[in-house]
C-alpha cells in the first residue's frame, strides 16, 4: 500500500500546473487585481484625452479660417467704402468751386437763387452732378442785404458715400494801410528846347496825382528833375512844392530844397537830379499841386530842358520870375517825377471768400 506522500506525487505533473480538479489559487492576491483595474483604466483615459484634442485643435483652425475670411470681407469693404468717400470729398471741393463761379458770373445771383435749396447741374465733360446750395446765416434770405455774408454748401455723393464741404464769402475788412512808395504823376517825353533858371526866370509844372479810389491821403516824398548846372552860374536853385488855385497856379508853399551849382549834374551832362521832401504829408488826393524851380542869387542857378507840343490834361507848364507866376501852357512840359505814398481807409471791400472758413459740414 502506497503510502500518502506517493499517492499524490505524479511524475508528469508539472511544477506550476495546477492538478485537475484543483481550484486556482491568487497568484499575487488582491494587490495584483487592483493593479490590474488601474492599467486598464488609464488606457481608456489616455485614449479619451488625444480624441479632445484633436476635435479642439480642429475647432481653433475652423475659427481661425473664418475669422480670416470675416477679415478680409471687412478690409475689401472698408477699401471700396474709402474709395467712396474720398471721391465724394472731391466732388463736394468741386461742388464749392463751381458755386463760387457762379456768383461770379451771374450779377443776379441773390434773386436767383433760393436760401438752403440744392442746385444741381452737370458740367459739360463731367458725368457726375455738381450739387451745391446758399445758405444766408443771417436771416435766411439771400437778397435781402448785399452785406450779408453767404455760405456755399458743396455735395459730393458717390455710392454710398456722402461730403459736404463749406465755405464762407463775405465783404472783406480792409484796414488802413499806407502803400508806396509809386510815381504818382511824371512826363517822360523828348525835349525840344530848354530854359535858364534865375532869380528872373521861373519854370514849374501843375499836376494832378493818379492814385487809386481808396487814397485817402498821400504825401511826396521825392521828385526827379530832368536838368544840370549851367556855366559858372553863381545862383541857387530852389526847388519847391506849393498848393495851387482852381486855375492851377501856385498859392501856398509846402515844402522847399535847394541845392548849389556843384550838387547839380555838371553843365552840358543832363540828367535826373533827385530831390527828396519831408514836409509834403496829408495830401489831398483829389487836389492838384505845383512843382516849382526857382533861381536866387546873381547869376543863372541851373538848365531845364521842357517838351512842347504836349497833349495832356491833368497837366501844364507854368512861367514865372520876381517872386511872381502869371502863365501857363498846356501844349509844354518839363520832364519830372513824383514819388509818394498813399493811406488807404478801413472799410467794406470787395464779395470774396474769408480766410480759414473752409471746414466740412453734416451732410443733409
Amino acid at each position: 500500500m502506497l503510502s500518502r506522500s506517493r499517492r499524490n506525487h505524479n511524475p508528469k505533473r508539472k511544477r506550476g500546473k495546477k492538478p485537475v480538479g484543483e481550484a486556482p489559487r491568487l497568484r499575487f492576491g488582491l494587490r495584483w487585481f487592483a493593479a490590474g483595474v488601474a492599467r486598464s483604466k488609464g488606457c481608456q483615459l489616455r485614449r479619451g484625452s488625444a480624441y479632445l484634442s484633436v476635435t479642439g485643435a480642429s475647432l481653433i483652425i475652423a475659427m481661425i479660417s473664418l475669422t480670416s475670411m470675416h477679415l478680409a470681407r471687412l478690409e475689401l469693404r472698408d477699401s471700396v467704402s474709402r474709395g467712396d468717400m474720398a471721391y465724394a470729398q472731391r466732388l463736394a471741393q468741386s461742388s464749392v468751386e463751381f458755386g463760387l463761379a457762379r456768383m461770379e458770373l451771374d450779377a443776379n445771383w441773390r434773386t436767383n437763387y433760393t436760401h438752403n435749396v440744392e442746385t444741381n447741374q452737370s458740367p459739360i465733360g463731367l458725368t457726375e452732378d455738381l450739387a451745391f446750395k446758399f445758405f444766408d446765416p443771417v436771416d435766411g434770405d439771400l437778397s435781402d442785404d448785399t452785406s450779408d455774408p453767404v455760405e456755399i454748401h458743396g455735395i459730393g455723393r458717390w455710392g454710398s458715400a456722402v461730403y459736404v464741404y463749406s465755405v464762407t464769402c463775405a465783404n472783406a475788412i480792409t484796414a488802413a494801410e499806407q502803400v508806396g512808395p509809386v510815381v504818382a504823376a511824371n512826363y517822360e517825353g523828348g525835349t525840344a528846347t530848354s530854359e535858364f533858371v534865375r532869380t528872373v526866370d521861373y519854370v514849374g509844372q501843375y499836376f494832378e496825382p493818379s492814385l487809386p479810389a481808396e487814397a485817402i491821403s498821400w504825401q511826396i516824398t521825392l521828385v526827379d528833375v530832368y536838368l544840370s548846372a549851367q556855366g559858372a552860374a553863381g545862383g541857387t536853385l530852389e526847388v519847391k512844392l506849393y498848393e495851387s488855385d482852381a486855375g492851377g497856379m501856385p498859392t501856398a508853399q509846402i515844402d522847399l530844397a535847394s541845392f548849389t551849382e556843384s550838387e547839380l549834374p555838371p553843365d552840358g551832362s543832363v540828367d535826373w537830379h533827385p530831390v527828396p521832401f519831408s514836409a509834403a504829408t496829408n495830401l489831398d488826393p483829389a487836389a492838384g499841386y505845383c512843382l516849382a524851380l526857382e533861381g536866387t542869387g546873381s547869376g543863372n542857378a541851373a538848365e531845364v530842358p521842357y517838351a512842347t507840343g504836349v497833349s495832356q490834361t491833368d497837366s501844364h507848364y507854368l512861367i514865372g520870375g520876381s517872386g511872381t507866376w502869371y502863365s501857363s501852357n498846356s501844349s509844354q512840359s518839363i520832364r519830372y517825377r513824383i514819388h509818394g505814398v498813399y493811406t488807404t481807409s478801413s472799410g467794406s471791400g470787395e464779395f470774396q471768400i474769408t480766410p480759414g472758413s473752409w471746414k466740412r459740414t453734416a451732410a443733409p
